[in-house]
């Protein structure tokens, strides 16, 4: 049931969930397997869903910037 605040990628991010689930604001789902990439400019936040701890391979090209 995490929330994660809006922010702005301030470089490119690549995800890959690897347990868990979290559900994008825009109503998209990311489950086991999903590769998520934000591009430079992109906002937006998350809620991690709350059966199960979510993991993810995470790469950061730069950091986030809160809104």
């Amino acid at each position: 049931g995490l929330h994660f605040p809006r922010h702005e990628h301030v470089g490119v991010e690549s995800q890959l969930v690897l347990t868990g689930a979290f559900f994008n604001d825009d109503g998209r789902e990311f489950w086991p397997g999903d590769v998520l990439v934000m591009p430079t400019g992109t906002r937006h936040s998350f809620v991690v869903a709350d059966h199960e701890p979510c993991t993810i391979a995470l790469v950061l090209e730069k950091p986030i910037q809160v809104l």
